[in-house]
């Protein structure tokens, strides 16, 4: 199995997150010098453009995006992120605000969403009731 550029990427990313700078650097140099020895090194460039995707891909699971009418309170979110199984202290939280969705709130994590919006809950209505349910 041939590693992409990608999957370089992502394993870099993964093995310095939150790491001090000394050993993201250090891992740099591991990285160049693995990839010299298998004669990869030309990848390089691409391993560097794949980063900013490979870095999203890989917190997607510490974001949560929180959309409703109007800004929700602190207290709020932090109550939502606890309903959700989410740990607030290593969750990035985002909040959109979109008027058009009445009240509520959709939240949003990784491929997952939760919508309890009162459009939401109309759409709902509107479908149930085009096929006679």
């Amino acid at each position: 199995m041939a590693v992409t550029p990608k999957n370089y990427a992502r394993a870099y990313y993964l093995a310095t997150r939150e790491k001090p700078k000394a050993e993201i650097i250090a891992a740099a140099e591991r990285l160049q010098k693995m990839l010299r020895n298998h004669g990869a090194i030309r990848l390089l460039p691409q391993i560097l453009a794949e980063l900013p995707d490979a870095i999203a891909d890989a917190d997607a699971d510490r974001r949560v995006t929180f959309e409703s009418a109007t800004p929700l309170s602190t207290a709020t979110i932090a109550a939502l992120l606890e309903a959700i199984g989410a740990d607030p202290k290593e969750t990035e939280t985002v909040q959109k605000i979109s008027p058009e969705l009445i009240g509520g709130v959709k939240i949003k994590r990784m491929d997952s969403v939760i919508d309890a919006t009162v459009r939401g809950q109309i759409n709902k209505l509107k479908e149930a009731l085009r096929r006679g349910k």
